[in-house]
């Protein structure tokens, strides 16, 4: 059952294999307006590996956790997404909240190769006190994973291995 289960979810088929040399530079400065918000500025890239050249609707969703009285105050942009060097423009599907958290639902569509160099910037602001975590959730198994994380001085960050083989 355990087998079927990591096959099932982690090794599918007929959809992408895996992310490789997922890379993931995250900056959080404080709001100069305002220091109980958190600017956080993320530069990510991987290699998307599929199994075939076909067309797939790949998911960029991102969380944040928030109140019902600030929703309207949080900010998530895409500054760039590329695809093998190209420029791309994300398709919005929504953004929805619910359970404390707002769901900004993206995608975009990708064919024509067995790999993908996805390259993205994006730009978030909260605040820190409804969420304190950054977080990676895979859709699929990674291969070679680096996190660099710059922050204030005065903050305290502790890393946190959840799913992962090795620390």
């Amino acid at each position: 059952a355990l087998l079927g289960t990591i096959k099932k979810n982690y090794l599918p088929e007929d959809e992408v294999c895996y992310y490789s040399d997922y890379r993931n530079i995250s900056e959080i400065k404080y709001d100069s307006n305002d220091k109980a918000y958190i600017i956080v500025s993320n530069e990510i890239s991987f290699t998307l590996k599929v199994v075939d050249v076909s067309k797939i609707t790949f998911p960029m969703n991102n969380w944040i956790c928030t109140g019902e009285d600030n929703k309207d105050n949080v900010e998530f942009k895409f500054e760039s997404v590329k695809v093998n060097g190209v420029l791309v423009d994300v398709k919005s599907k929504g953004n929805f909240f619910e359970n404390n958290q707002i769901l900004f639902k993206n995608e975009i569509e990708l064919k024509g190769h067995t790999e993908y160099k996805i390259e993205q910037v994006i730009h978030k602001k909260y605040l820190l006190k409804d969420d304190n975590y950054i977080g990676f959730k895979a859709k699929w198994l990674v291969n070679n994973m680096n996190v660099q994380l710059f922050y204030p001085k005065e903050m305290d960050v502790l890393f946190v291995d959840r799913g992962t083989s090795d620390k």
